[in-house]
């Protein structure tokens, strides 16, 4: 019983969602992702867990596709991990429609593919306190949603 849903998402992938969000690591790792990018250790010290058990949410996350990980241009030992926001609205399509078809969420589709313009991409970069960067693409992340790719260079 797996009928595609919105975005080419399948029931399977909502139970699985539904599943991985019930539990309050999963649902804290994603809320500060949400935010800003994060590397595992940096997981470990905000969320006060164990690096095994903050590397097995990880797993299972991006097993889900809810999150993004890349690698670091300074330091490639360094992975970074972000919430991929696509696939997150989709699988909050997908739950609407399989509730049921009034609490879909209802996609604009009266504007123009031209009027599509590539987003912003924006870079913060700081010396000697790498806190900067970091809180401003945090807030810069926070205040333009998915408008902009926010990234910092800090550690």
């Amino acid at each position: 019983m797996s009928a595609p849903f919105a975005s080419h998402v399948l029931i399977p992938d909502v139970a699985q969602f539904f599943k991985a969000m019930a539990d309050e690591t999963r649902l804290a790792i994603v809320r500060l992702l949400a935010l800003t990018d994060l590397r595992a250790g940096e997981l470990v010290e905000r969320l006060h867990l164990p690096q095994n058990a903050v590397s097995y949410h990880l797993k299972h996350l991006r097993s889900l596709g809810v999150l993004r990980d890349r690698r670091s241009s300074r330091d490639a030992r360094d992975v970074y991990y972000s919430v991929d926001m696509e696939r997150l609205q989709a699988l909050y399509q997908a739950i609407g429609d399989a509730l049921h078809p009034g609490i879909a969420v209802k996609r604009d589709t009266s504007s123009s593919t031209t009027d599509a313009q590539p987003r912003l991409r924006i870079l913060f970069l700081c010396t000697h306190n790498r806190a900067r960067s970091q809180l401003a693409e945090g807030i810069t992340r926070y205040l333009a949603g998915d408008q902009v790719e926010v990234y910092s260079a800090g550690d």
